[in-house]
């Protein structure tokens, strides 16, 4: 007899499969199996989920696990138990089945019953998540599968348990027994953590084939142990041997398996391994580096950091196992900052550990908790000091790899072209800086592999006309000065003196001449106007070559950050003193040099140390800075220009900077001192083709969060599941989720827009009611600064006559230049700007930097979670790489879990909310409506007083007061009624809402419980049909009804 026949096989599982469906049991399992699935998501844990509005498994994780430790032992309890109360065991060892064949035979049936409850539980959750929102149909199939391997385990030792006792309670208890210790091991070797995150790990597929085989064998050796002889024991103790090493094996093979981290990550937005965008950014690095990354043993390692610490460790394996040439990979793992990998990680490699509190076996105490990396290469470093839970883990260490590789890599010394421009009939007081010009060019033709190509320009003057060298020299950008002999000073007028030598000698006492150069390299610049300015013209040309070498070889691209009174690069405040650089800029510091940049740095025409401005607040600058602004981007320079009507995180610090409010006063010993009032930034805005009104403030009613409806219109929520975030652009890529705070709105300005391309990134939720409130209507000041209380002061009107509204937008083209003066530059000097506007500072607000990085969780952890959801930061470093032409990280950057919300509540939510603010309006409409009338009436009653002859002066002024107090009374009267109908009628829509919610609730559980309940109803009428199919087959012919009636 062979050890396994496939007949038999298929035989036994037959057989015990269909002692399953054939028992009401079975049925009533699988029943109450789904049934406490379904129950536990949508009725125990019900205020979580719906508060949550997230569609997914995750509140099952905690439930899952340890109903199959009791409900997998339900199953095989009667796998081998019932055979011994039936007597029908020793009937079965007789037969010709091997016993192999026996045990894989009733683990398969326990398998496959426990299948087809598992797919029927999967399909109820699946359909009514697929019925409320959009779920990651991939993840929860990963959920499914790890769960089905869990499953796998316990029924393998769950037939053990079957085996050891004849009484199906006993092998009850056995199983559950067995299985909970499984549970506990498999907890402790974080074996679900995988499939929680969507990835399908192959040591973790192999761990559940080995324990399912270690079960199996047993059971095997339980059985076969019957038939052992006292002369069997060689062959007993190699079977046993032969097991363990097989068991071994396939261990090792796990283990190797981890090492490799072969996994299959089975999300929809592939989160959990590495992206084809890491790869391709880590592609274009070259330099190799040290990636160096210190975690805290598990053993000291705080149980809320497990998880975060295995998914960084996995992400630099793989990305070392992606890139092994450019990756050197060290991991630490201290137990705190005192032994050696500790020390290391302090001294050397800057990781401060963070200091937690955790339970330990002396009690709850302080622990350090090392969770961070760092990036070295040739001198250059990048550390990331903790990975906070919000923080992408590939995100922050690709592009620190990027950072430090590029930093590294050696790179030649840069050519520089050098051109000076002298006229040949200099004054003879100047010709001196002709002759240490000509030295230092003779000095350079002498260097070997200089780098620098050095050449004169001799300007000459025929007829009056200037030669071609002069032509040549104002389109490098060079200029000339009137200059007289004898004075080196600019534009000094003409004596009489030097008018009666000009009438004698027929010659001008002034003339044009040139002294000047410029060096280039690449597309990197400089300038110097007049070389008469400097002692020695020599010296001012080496500066001149080293300047422009430095900026060629720079390595980081420049942020600049214009100073206005926001200072979101911090610095000192006369009113605050000290101020902090906002998070964002720390963040744009992690990519790119910052640096500060004075107002009246842009008034110089050679200013071109920064590769992108940011301008916050431009609406602070006066008219004249306006203007340099202007034309320092009519240049051609790209630069992200952060507009506000409200600062609203200003505001909370007691400083209002809006458009609209007069300029920041002095300090008072400087009372003296008038700010500039400021400039017409409307203006400034249509001549980048965006018509800004810096008074409006937006409103808009989309609140996908159940937990903050309390939270007013003005927090903007935008969207790009509900259209407010414009897709298919580099700068939106990846950004689901934002948040503005009393923005402002502009649109295209249609007579200033000729020659631009306006890219609309940024818009109000276009399905739902949006508005404006000017910016004196919300902030009051009676008697102190407040805001106006929405539903009593101010009210909310829609707007529908907006073209095409925006809150961000990318402008690209030629302008027309909006200041024409004589200053202003010629239309034959523009270049195409490239500029993104964002109507609100407060969307780079540090607020939004904390759920960017969730410290601890403390955003997650809550019933805020969907804040974490914001891509705030996201979307402003998307604008500086865009507008520095550097594109590779934007489409990494974004690579988050898409916000999968259950979009059917919401739109309930809002549907109900609808007709909440519409019976406000009618509402208040109504008390407006009584309100004029009694002032019409009151009115009516003083003209009829008026009218009265027989009244004279005095007695008229009695009469109209004794009117106005009775009308006020009935007005005050009446006002109150009309308040108390209004709050009657407001409060009769919000029961409505409210019911209609709970009724929504409970629709979406009587579904949750339905589908399992249909599902099962198919099954049993499947098999009562299969089962009654079979029973007239074998019914023979003669015995049949028909033939009867034959």
């Amino acid at each position: 007899m062979s050890v396994c026949s496939p007949r038999v096989l298929l035989s036994v599982t037959r057989r015990q499969l269909a002692s399953y469906l054939a028992n009401p049991v079975g049925y009533l399992f699988v029943l109450v199996f789904v049934v406490a699935t379904m129950g536990y998501l949508l009725f125990v844990r019900e205020d979580a989920f719906f508060i949550r509005n997230v569609a997914d498994l995750d509140l099952l994780h905690a439930f899952m696990p340890w109903a199959l430790v009791v409900l997998l032992p339900v199953l095989g309890m009667g796998a081998w138990a019932t055979e011994k109360e039936q007597g029908t065991e020793e009937l079965l060892l007789t037969m010709p089945v091997a016993i192999l064949d026996a045990v894989l035979g009733k683990f398969l049936a326990i398998l496959g019953f426990f299948t087809i409850a598992l797919a029927i539980c999967a399909i109820s959750a699946i359909s009514v998540l697929s019925w409320l929102g959009s779920p990651d149909i991939g993840l929860m199939l990963g959920n499914f599968f790890g769960w089905w391997l869990l499953g796998a385990i316990f029924g393998s030792f769950a037939l053990v348990a079957s085996m050891l006792v004849s009484s199906q309670a006993v092998a009850f208890v056995l199983g559950v027994l067995f299985t909970a210790l499984l549970m506990i091991f498999l907890r402790w070797m974080e074996f679900m953590l995988p499939f929680q995150r969507g990835i399908i790990p192959l040591s973790a597929v192999i761990l559940a084939l080995v324990l399912v085989a270690a079960g199996l064998c047993l059971a095997v050796i339980r059985l076969a142990s019957r038939r052992w002889r006292p002369d069997s024991a060689l062959p007993i103790f190699l079977q046993v041997l032969t097991l363990v090493l097989a068991l071994g094996t396939a261990a090792n093979v796990a283990r190797i398996g981890e090492r490799l981290g072969v996994d299959f990550d089975v999300t929809a937005d592939g989160l959990s391994s590495v992206s084809s965008e890491a790869l391709a950014v880590l592609s274009q690095a070259e330099t190799p580096v040290d990636l160096v990354v210190v975690v805290t043993a598990d053993r000291t390692l705080p149980a809320p950091l497990q998880l975060r610490a295995k998914e960084l460790l996995d992400m630099a394996q793989a990305l070392s196992r992606a890139r092994p040439d450019l990756i050197r990979l060290r991991i630490l793992r201290p137990e705190d900052r005192l032994d050696e990998a500790g020390s290391e990680a302090v001294e050397i490699h800057g990781l401060q550990p963070r200091v937690m509190m955790d339970r330990t076996v002396v009690g709850t105490e302080q622990v350090d908790a090392f969770l961070g990396a760092a990036v070295r290469s040739a001198g250059e470093q990048a550390v990331i000091p903790y990975f906070f839970p919000g923080l992408s883990v590939e995100y922050e260490l690709v592009r620190a790899i990027r950072t430090v590789s590029s930093q590294a890599a050696p790179r030649d010394i840069p050519t520089v072209e050098l051109q000076v421009a002298i006229s040949a009939d200099l004054p003879p007081d100047l010709a001196m800086y002709r002759e240490q010009v000509i030295d230092k060019l003779a000095e350079i033709a002498g260097r070997t592999h200089s780098g620098i190509d050095a050449s004169i320009l001799e300007l000459h003057e025929r007829g009056g006309e200037a030669d071609g060298n002069w032509l040549a020299a104002k389109a490098l950008g060079l200029q000339s000065r009137q200059v007289r002999p004898g004075a080196l000073t600019e534009d000094e007028g003409v004596t009489e003196s030097d008018a009666a030598s000009e009438n004698e000698t027929g010659e001008s006492a002034e003339r044009e001449v040139m002294l000047a150069a410029i060096a280039t390299s690449g597309e990197i610049s400089r300038r110097i106007q007049w070389l008469a300015d400097h002692e020695d013209a020599g010296t001012a040309l080496d500066d001149l070559i080293i300047d422009v070498r430095t900026r060629a070889s720079r390595v980081k691209p420049v942020v600049g950050i214009l100073a206005t009174e926001l200072r979101i690069n911090g610095g000192f405040s006369p009113h605050q003193g000290r101020l902090q650089p906002w998070e964002i800029v720390g963040e744009w510091a992690n990519q790119y040099e910052i640096r500060d940049v004075r107002p009246e740095q842009l008034a110089d025409e050679d200013f071109a140390g920064v590769d992108v401005l940011v301008v916050a607040l431009p609406s602070a600058l006066s008219e004249e800075r306006l203007q340099h602004l202007y034309d320092y981007i009519y240049a051609g320079n790209p630069t992200l220009l952060l507009l506000d009507p409200m600062p609203f995180d200003a505001m909370q610090q007691g400083r209002f900077f809006g458009p609209l409010e007069p300029p920041e006063p002095p300090p008072q010993q400087f009372s003296q001192m008038q700010p500039d009032p400021k400039g017409q930034v409307a203006r400034f805005m249509r001549g980048l083709g965006l018509q800004w009104d810096p008074g409006e403030v937006l409103w808009s009613r989309y609140n996908p969060s159940s937990t903050l409806r309390f939270i007013g219109p003005h927090f903007v929520w935008l969207s790009a599941e509900r259209g407010s975030i414009v897709g298919d652009h580099p700068i939106t890529s990846g950004i689901d989720s934002l948040m503005a705070i009393y923005p402002g709105v502009f649109t295209a300005a249609a007579e200033h827009a000729q020659g631009l391309h306006i890219t609309p990134l940024l818009r109000p939720t276009p399905d739902l009611e949006w508005g404006v409130h000017h910016y004196h209507d919300l902030v009051r000041r009676d008697p102190h600064p407040r805001l106006a209380e929405l539903g009593r002061e101010i009210q909310l009107r829609p707007s529908f006559d907006r073209v095409n509204p925006m809150l961000a937008a990318e402008v690209r083209g030629l302008p027309k230049h909006i200041y024409m003066g004589a200053d202003s530059p010629s239309e034959a000097s523009r270049q195409p700007i490239h500029v993104v506007a964002v109507a609100d500072t407060d969307l780079a607000s540090s607020v939004f930097f904390r759920f960017y990085r969730d410290v601890d969780g403390e955003v997650s952890g809550s019933d805020l979670a969907i804040l974490t959801d914001l891509r705030n930061v996201q979307f402003l470093s998307n604008a500086i790489d865009v507008l520095m032409g550097d594109q590779v990280m934007t489409s990494l950057r974004g690579r988050r879990p898409s916000h999968r919300t259950l979009t059917r509540m919401e739109r309930i939510f809002e549907d109900t909310q609808s007709a909440v603010d519409e019976a406000q309006r009618l509402a208040e409409a109504r008390r407006e409506e009584e309100s004029a009338r009694a002032q019409a009436r009151f009115d009516e009653e003083l003209a009829a007083i008026d009218r009265r002859s027989d009244l004279d002066a005095r007695e008229r002024q009695q009469l109209r007061a004794t009117v106005q107090i009775a009308a006020q009374r009935r007005l005050d009267i009446r006002q109150a009624d009309i308040e108390r109908e209004k709050e009657a009628i407001v409060d009769r829509a919000r029961r409505a809402q409210r019911s209609t919610l709970i009724q929504a609730r409970d629709r979406v559980k009587l579904i949750g419980i339905g589908v399992p309940a249909a599902l099962l109803s198919l099954l049993v009428l499947l098999v009562l049909g299969l089962r009654f199919g079979r029973e007239l087959k074998d019914i023979p012919r003669s015995r049949s009804r028909s033939s009867e009636k034959s």
